[in-house]
C-alpha cells in the first residue's frame, strides 16, 4: 500500500529511486514509524539485498548499499541471494544485461502500467556458471560500470565548461582575437 503520511522520518523507496544501477537519493519520501513498521515486517531490506523494479519502468536494478532501515513500494522488489553457488554481483549484473531484459519484456503484462509478477520473477531464468568464472565475469563487468562512470562524469564536466564558455563568450565578457 501506499503510505497516507508524507512526514516522518524513514525513507520510504518507489520504482523512481532506481535508476541506472543505483540508489537515488535526491528525490525521497520520509514515513511515519507507525507505517514504516508496517511495510518493513514485510519486507525487510538488508545491505547487500538486490532491488528490482518490478512496476511501471520494470527491470531497473540496484544493490541495497544503506545500512540504516527502509520502506519500500510494491513496485520494488527485494531480491536475497542466499545461495552459496551465486554471487551477489553476478545476479546484479545478470538482471542488468540485454540479455534478461529482453526475457523480461515478453513476460510483462498491464497495458497502462507495466508489470511483472513475484510469481513470474521466480521463474525467469538465470544462468549461474561456477563461482569462479562468476567472480571474473562480475571482477571485468564491475570494471566497465566504472569506466562508463567516469567517462558520464568526463561528458557533464565538459558540457559544464561549454555552458560556462558560451555565456563569457556570447554575452561579451570575454573577447577572442581574430
Amino acid at each position: 500500500f501506499s503510505p497516507k503520511s508524507k512526514k516522518g522520518k524513514n525513507i520510504y523507496f518507489t520504482a523512481k529511486n532506481i535508476k541506472d544501477g543505483k540508489i537515488q537519493l535526491d528525490d525521497i519520501t520520509l514515513i511515519s514509524d507507525e507505517e514504516h513498521e508496517v511495510i518493513y515486517s514485510r519486507c525487510d531490506v538488508k545491505k547487500g539485498d538486490i532491488l528490482f523494479t518490478k512496476d511501471g519502468t520494470v527491470g531497473e536494478v540496484a544493490i541495497n548499499t544503506l545500512e540504516d532501515e527502509f520502506s519500500l513500494l510494491s513496485s520494488v522488489a527485494v531480491l536475497k541471494i542466499n545461495n552459496k553457488y551465486c554471487l551477489t554481483q553476478y545476479v546484479y549484473q545478470w538482471l542488468r544485461s540485454s540479455i534478461f531484459q529482453d526475457i523480461i519484456k515478453k513476460r510483462l503484462t498491464g497495458t497502462a502500467v507495466s508489470r511483472l509478477t513475484l510469481e513470474k520473477i521466480n521463474k525467469l531464468p538465470i544462468s549461474f556458471p561456477p563461482l569462479s568464472e562468476q567472480s571474473k565475469i562480475t571482477s571485468i563487468l564491475t570494471t566497465v560500470d566504472k569506466l562508463i562512470e567516469n567517462t558520464k562524469k568526463q561528458i557533464n564536466q565538459t558540457k559544464s565548461l561549454k555552458k560556462s564558455l558560451m555565456q563569457d563568450l556570447l554575452s561579451g565578457s570575454k573577447r577572442v582575437n581574430i
